[in-house]
C-alpha cells in the first residue's frame, strides 16, 4: 500500500446546507493534483449521533454502510484510521494537466 502524508480538512457547510450536513471532509492535495472530497458527516438530532458517509462508495459495498459515532472526535478518529484504505479503493483524484495542453 502506498503511503502519503494525511492532512484532512473539516469544512463547515454553507448555512443553507447545515440542516443536512455537519462537516465535509477533504484530503488536502494527497498527490499534488488538488484536494479530494473524502466524506461528509451528518448529525441526527433524533439520535444525537454523527454519521459518516464515505464518498464514491457503491451502496452494496461494506464501505457503503453508514457508520454512527457518539462524538465528533470519534468520527474524526474513524476517518483518520480508514482514509488511506478509502483512498486506495475509491478516491477520484483529479488528473494533472499534461505539458502539451
Amino acid at each position: 500500500m502506498a503511503t502519503f502524508h494525511v492532512t484532512l480538512d473539516y469544512v463547515t457547510p454553507a448555512t443553507d446546507l447545515q440542516w443536512r450536513f455537519y462537516k465535509f471532509v477533504y484530503l488536502i492535495d494527497p498527490i499534488c493534483t488538488g484536494d479530494v472530497k473524502v466524506a461528509d458527516i451528518q448529525y441526527s438530532p433524533h439520535t444525537g449521533q454523527l454519521f459518516v458517509h464515505w464518498d464514491n462508495v457503491p451502496s452494496d459495498s461494506d464501505w457503503g454502510a453508514v457508520h454512527a459515532f457518539p462524538t465528533y472526535v470519534a468520527a474524526q478518529r474513524h476517518i483518520r484510521q480508514h482514509v488511506g484504505e478509502w483512498f486506495q479503493q475509491f478516491a477520484r483524484v483529479p488528473q494533472p494537466l499534461s505539458a502539451t495542453h
